[in-house]
């Protein structure tokens, strides 16, 4: 797994993400803390993506599962922006 997220880095770093970018991420996540989302974010900002952090308060680790209608509105939402 740490091989796949550093060439996925890597390959963002490079350049090579050309896509806009929403980043999904629980405010009470245990396994990966929201700090790491806002850092995960700042560096897709860094290569020229355009990203947006959207923090799901009262989520862990599954904010899809959690709280769906919510995760689903973010997703319908950003879809539908204009860009």
């Amino acid at each position: 797994l740490k091989v796949l997220k550093q060439k996925a880095y890597d390959e963002i770093n490079a350049g090579n993400l050309r896509v806009r970018s929403l980043v999904i991420w629980g405010a009470q996540d245990p396994q990966v803390p929201l700090g790491l989302g806002q850092q995960f974010n700042d560096m897709l900002s860094a290569a020229n993506v355009e990203t947006e952090l959207a923090v799901v308060e009262g989520a862990g680790h599954a904010p899809f599962v959690e709280f769906p209608e919510e995760f689903n509105e973010l997703i319908v939402s950003y879809c539908g922006e204009d860009h």
